[in-house]
């Protein structure tokens, strides 16, 4: 009996072993099409469908687009479309309706300044790094979009597709339904709107607007003009200074070190300001609204710098604890100070410490 289970036991590794060989060998892909040309054009429209899409500046002053086709079988109906007309390229791929193997395809696209790019993807991801000087309109359902090193105009949209910047300038716009937004080191103006999707910028100077339905929104480190814009996911901003301005749902807003002039209003949302040392400076008169959200702020200025205009239209107390005054009452004003703090709330309560 030991006999027979060993060379049953021979005979399954034996089984499995070949197998798996035979896996590998069905898994090698092969080049089933490929294309690519060199021209002067100033255009550059791509329907990506699924491939890969690598993106870089050219050396010189001509534009390329190169494309290729692999698959588990061949097929001579798989094909790498590039078409010239006057200044524009056109590519795209063509794959047959009966194919039934996997395949995967990859363009590759190096332009020069002032080049227009235009890109449909539905699955690919898009990497653009080391440009300036180009404009982007870029749509995608799943694949994601990474730019490194750029200075260019980009319009992006995607479903799916999570976006990440990292050292970028220049001027971009971003909407995407749950794909997350990361910005890191940037400069310029940019603007997103996602509704699901988490937002996190770091280290940006310039024009920033921010704007998110359900996912949450992460700053720290901006210096310049920011809007934001949010729903139900928390908001945190840290290490910044700036104009602020906000507009909430029920979104809870915190500020952590932050400097410089708010106009902020809330429906259901409360505003809060760090406590302590980590509180909020003022370097301009201020508002704070909220309907139904409680304010509650830490200011660091000297006191004799503030004056404050407080109200409140159903209940709610209001207190300047600093000033030890605390009241029930519809308005409090007090303070001589250049910089007004306006407050106003319908059900929640107000503190300035």
């Amino acid at each position: 009996m030991k006999a027979i289970k060993a060379v049953i036991m021979t005979a399954m590794v034996f089984a499995t072993t070949m197998g798996y060989g035979q896996l590998q060998q069905i898994k090698q892909m092969i080049t089933v099409a490929e294309n690519s040309k060199e021209s002067s054009a100033k255009e550059v429209v791509l329907d990506a469908q699924f491939c890969k899409v690598s993106i870089s500046q050219a050396e010189g002053t001509s534009t390329t687009v190169s494309g290729k086709l692999e698959a588990l079988e061949a097929n001579d109906a798989y094909k790498v479309v590039i078409n010239e007309e006057g200044t524009k390229i056109s590519a795209g791929i063509v794959v047959p309706e009966e194919a039934k193997s996997s395949y995967a395809g990859e363009f590759q696209i190096a332009v020069p300044e002032g080049v227009k790019i235009n890109i449909v993807s539905g699955s690919g991801n898009i990497t653009i790094n080391d440009m300036k000087g180009c404009d982007f309109a870029i749509t995608t359902v799943k694949g994601k979009v990474t730019c490194k090193n750029t200075n260019c105009s980009m319009n992006i949209e995607t479903k799916g597709g999570a976006v990440t910047f990292t050292k970028v300038e220049g001027k971009y716009d971003i909407v995407t339904a749950s794909g997350k937004v990361n910005i890191t080191d940037a400069k310029g103006t940019i603007k997103f709107d996602t509704s699901d999707g988490d937002a996190t910028v770091t280290n940006f100077e310039g024009d920033l607007s921010g704007k998110t339905i359900t996912g949450t929104q992460t700053y720290k480190s901006l210096n310049g003009d920011i809007q934001i814009f949010g729903g139900t996911g928390a908001i945190k901003i840290s290490d910044s200074e700036g104009l602020f301005k906000g507009s909430l749902k029920s979104a809870t807003l915190n500020l952590f070190k932050v400097k410089g002039e708010f106009h902020i209003e809330s429906e259901k949302g409360s505003i809060i300001g760090a406590q302590s040392a980590n509180g909020v400076t003022l370097t301009a008169s201020s508002d704070f609204t909220t309907t139904e959200g409680k304010i509650n702020m830490t200011l660091l200025n000297k006191k004799e710098d503030l004056s404050f205009d407080l109200e409140h239209s159903h209940k709610g107390d209001i207190g300047l604890i600093a000033k030890g005054e605390r009241t029930s009452k519809k308005t409090l004003k007090c303070g001589k100070g250049s910089i007004i703090v306006t407050g106003r709330t319908v059900t929640g309560a107000q503190t300035f410490k």
